[in-house]
C-alpha cells in the first residue's frame, strides 16, 4: 500500500482496459444469446474500482492515523517533559522545607526564609501544573477540529 494515489488509478485503469480488450477479443465468437459474459465483464469492472476505493481510503486512513500517532507522541514527550522538570523541582522543594521544618531548633528568620521558599516553590508548581493543563486542552482542543 506504499504505492501513489496515482499509480493505484493507473493500475485500476489498465486492468479496466485489459477486462474490456478481453470482453471485445472474445465476445466476437459468442453467440448472440450469451448474456452473461458481457454481465461478468461489468461486474469484474465494478469489483476493480470498489478494490481500488478501498486501496485509496485505506491509504488516507493510514495516513491520518500516522499523524495522529506522531501528534500523540510528541505530546506525551512534551508532558513528560514538563513533569520530570518543572514539576519535580517544586515538590522536591516542598520535601525538604517541610522536613526541614521538623527541627526544633528554628529561628524566627530561618521560617520565614522557608516560607519565602515554599511559596515560591508552590507558584513554580502551579505555574507547571497550568502549562501542563493548558498543553493538554490546547492539544485536544486542535484534535478536535482537525477531526471535524
Amino acid at each position: 500500500m506504499k504505492e501513489s494515489k496515482k499509480i493505484i488509478i493507473c493500475v485500476a485503469s489498465l486492468s479496466t482496459a485489459l477486462i474490456i480488450l478481453n470482453y471485445l477479443y472474445f465476445s466476437s465468437d459468442l453467440p448472440v444469446s450469451q448474456w452473461m459474459f458481457p454481465v461478468n465483464r461489468i461486474i469484474s469492472v465494478i469489483g476493480l474500482w470498489v478494490a481500488t476505493a478501498i486501496a485509496l481510503d485505506y491509504k488516507k486512513v493510514r495516513n491520518q492515523l500516522s499523524n495522529q500517532t506522531t501528534s500523540y507522541t510528541e505530546t506525551l514527550e512534551e508532558i513528560i517533559f514538563i513533569t520530570s522538570h518543572k514539576v519535580r523541582n517544586p515538590v522536591t522543594n516542598i520535601v525538604k522545607i517541610v522536613e526541614l521544618m521538623d527541627d526544633e531548633d528554628l529561628t524566627e528568620q530561618n521560617v520565614k526564609e522557608m516560607m519565602f521558599y515554599l511559596r515560591k516553590s508552590v507558584k513554580d508548581l502551579e505555574s507547571a501544573t497550568r502549562e501542563m493543563t493548558d498543553h493538554i486542552c490546547d492539544k485536544e482542543y486542535n484534535q478536535n477540529v482537525l477531526s471535524v
